[in-house]
């Protein structure tokens, strides 16, 4: 093949990799016969085989479990603003707090739709950030079936693009992304793809999965609990194949790889913790504004609540799924994206294993999937 001018083909038997920066080769770590930890590697399989059968597995799963935006959700259906949309794990109890009981029952509803809209903003924003990750990562894996899964996921992440966009619009509309996330979507698109699954598959994903159940098993809105359906059992497959594949790349990297990329599951996990974390409320200032709440009255009670909540070993809204705890980092250990360093770290970080099983990193993320 004649390259691009500036560029050079690299040959690794079956698999060639397009250089596609101007500085000397690359040192190359072997993965299904090649792996490059760059971000600007173009990544070709040239033998169409099939590595993995689970693989097979999961896209066949896939392509069996389709579902059409139009012709599978009833748009008709009313979304009634005195129903609790998130049920009561939307935005850590907000809804739940005794200064906003006492507000007027219209003014619960337009709160009620300004917290939903933001949240589901979020996820919104999140599921194009999927999209623009498939893409990164079809180009650069270095084997074509995981490009043909990459494929069907972009798929996927488009469909739920357009179906919270428009579940949005029954809401109010869509809402800004917040900052933290969005500088977090923005590295996605720098990193390698070793750090884009992870990122997108095992981190991201493991929030919104959290986030997905958490407002199911709340929601007594119709609309919003079929669509939830649907999206979850994408999301379970999703986060399945980033634990399929990222477990196969991280056990043949060199030891300072493996913590480079261990540091960096780290960081970014404490990064996505604090999107949906304590002080979210600080984002929706408008919504509690417009009905005559202060953010500063709103902190306060917050705070009481929440250190009432923890005092009692009992969370703020019920017992929801943590996503650091439950999903993220169980999944990290498993495949070995968990060093004794990161551990430790991991740790410290609000003692993200205290009072959790001891089991939970042996938990198959087919509990969380739907059949």
């Amino acid at each position: 093949m004649t390259p691009t001018a500036g560029h050079e083909w690299l040959s690794f038997g079956a698999v060639e990799a397009l250089d596609t920066r101007n500085e000397s080769r690359p040192r190359v770590c072997y993965l299904f016969g090649a792996m490059e930890l760059s971000a600007d590697f173009v990544g070709w399989d040239f033998e169409y085989l099939t590595r993995f059968e689970k693989l097979d597995s999961l896209y066949s799963k896939g392509q069996r479990l389709q579902w059409n935006v139009e012709q599978d959700i009833d748009w008709s259906t009313p979304v009634d603003p005195s129903t609790e949309i998130l049920g009561p794990y939307a935005l850590t109890g907000l809804l739940n707090l005794p200064i906003v009981s006492k507000l007027s029952r219209s003014q619960r509803e337009e709160l009620n739709f300004q917290l939903t809209s933001f949240a589901l903003s979020q996820l919104l924003h999140g599921e194009q950030a999927g999209l623009m990750g498939c893409g990164k990562f079809i180009v650069a894996a270095p084997d074509y079936k995981a490009k043909v899964y990459g494929a069907s996921q972009a798929a996927d992440e488009a469909r739920h693009v357009e179906v919270f966009r428009r579940y949005v619009q029954k809401c109010g509309g869509v809402q800004p992304v917040i900052e933290p996330m969005k500088r977090f979507f923005g590295e996605v698109v720098k990193e390698n793809w070793v750090n884009i699954l992870i990122m997108v598959q095992m981190i991201s994903e493991g929030f919104a999965l959290a986030n997905l159940h958490n407002y199911r098993s709340g929601t007594r809105e119709p609309l919003l609990r079929s669509i939830l359906e649907y999206v979850i059992r994408d999301e379970a497959r999703h986060v399945a194949f980033g634990h399929l594949y990222v477990r196969q790349a991280i056990a043949q990297l060199h030891p300072d790889d493996r913590e480079a990329v261990a540091e960096n599951a780290f960081r970014r996990t404490v990064e996505a913790r604090d999107w949906f974390g304590p002080k979210a409320f600080l984002d929706v200032e408008p919504a509690f504004a417009a009905v005559g709440l202060s953010i500063d009255d709103v902190a306060v009670e917050f705070a009481r609540a929440r250190k009432s909540a923890l005092s009692t070993s009992t969370e703020l809204a019920g017992n929801p799924i943590d996503a650091m705890a439950d999903i993220v980092f169980p999944a990290l250990d498993r495949v070995g994206a968990v060093t004794p360093r990161t551990r430790a770290m991991f740790a410290q970080a609000r003692s993200v294993l205290a009072g959790r099983s001891t089991d939970l990193a042996k938990t198959p993320l087919s509990k969380l999937e739907m059949d």
